[in-house]
């Protein structure tokens, strides 16, 4: 979506997600205002909330990879030690 805006069929698509996964997860992103919706005739159009997101996404990539190489967190729960 930081091209613009895409129908449920596109986004599933390209995740590799039934349309119907993919819609519920649009209505997460909806509930939080990180997407929103404009109809079109019988489609649905999704697209960014608004300007400030796909700075905030970069951010918060740019994030995950530095704490990963810095500090990698096991996937395991029960292997993290409580010191």
């Amino acid at each position: 979506m930081l091209s613009g805006e895409r129908s449920v069929e596109e986004l599933a698509a390209e995740a590799g997600l039934t349309q119907s996964a993919s819609s519920q997860q649009l209505r997460v992103l909806r509930t939080a205002r990180l997407v929103r919706v404009r109809r079109e005739g019988r489609h649905s159009l999704y697209s960014l909330y608004d300007h400030h997101l796909p700075d905030l996404l970069a951010a918060m990539r740019h994030h995950h990879e530095h704490s990963k190489l810095a500090d990698p967190v096991p996937d395991d729960p029960m292997m993290v030690s409580s010191a």
